[in-house]
């Protein structure tokens, strides 16, 4: 049984779950292997809940990737 399996009996999750998400570091762009490791998981998390993120910025600037995040 995987990491991620539920045992057989057990019914499957129907209600998808709001999720908070605190990262040290943006995921995007996944450049190095923090930001990779974080943007699967979100990507994975995304696709059957609902995903907030707070993250620090590297910049005071907004970052200009955060559309592609916001995709996921």
């Amino acid at each position: 049984m995987g990491l991620f399996t539920r045992p057989l009996g057990y019914p499957p999750l129907l209600t998808a779950m709001r999720v908070l998400f605190l990262s040290a570091w943006f995921p995007f762009p996944p450049n190095n292997g923090s930001r990779i490791r974080i943007y699967n998981l979100l990507r994975g998390l995304a696709e059957q809940h609902e995903i907030h993120l707070i993250s620090f910025a590297d910049q005071p600037d907004a970052n200009p990737h955060t559309p592609e995040v916001r995709r996921l």
